[in-house]
């Protein structure tokens, strides 16, 4: 889990890729603060994509702790904003500190729990 939670720690951090890594305060309707959200923001298309983290599934990671290279890979499911109710999937890779994100994007879903296809990883 450190990797992971080492993009998060801390002031906003960025990757060499322009991705960014944040915890916002969000409000509900009436402008209360209700929950503090963690998210990943990348540049799409020329345009910020901010998406607010539900859950990190680790698939598979390095069991060498002695290793000299090590990875973690999973997927992400997130919200694109906090209110919604639909949730999106996709797959990431930590390599020695460094977070990648696939670009392609799993269908949207509308439980908070996923299915056993954030089981399924691309290579």
């Amino acid at each position: 889990y450190k990797p992971l939670a080492d993009l998060f720690s801390g002031q906003e951090k960025s990757s060499k890729d322009g991705t960014s890594f944040g915890i916002e305060r969000v409000n509900d309707s009436s402008g209360n603060v209700t929950a503090m959200r963690a998210y990943i923001e990348q540049e799409v298309n020329g345009r910020p994509e901010r998406y607010y983290l539900s859950v990190v599934w680790q698939e598979d990671w390095t069991t060498n702790p002695f290793a000299r290279s090590k990875y973690i890979k999973g997927k992400i499911v997130y919200q694109k904003t906090p209110e919604a109710p639909e949730f999106f999937s996709r797959q990431y890779n930590i390599s020695n500190g460094q977070l990648t994100l696939s670009e392609r994007e799993d269908p949207p879903f509308l439980c908070v729990i996923p299915g056993d296809d954030i089981k399924d990883l691309r290579d």
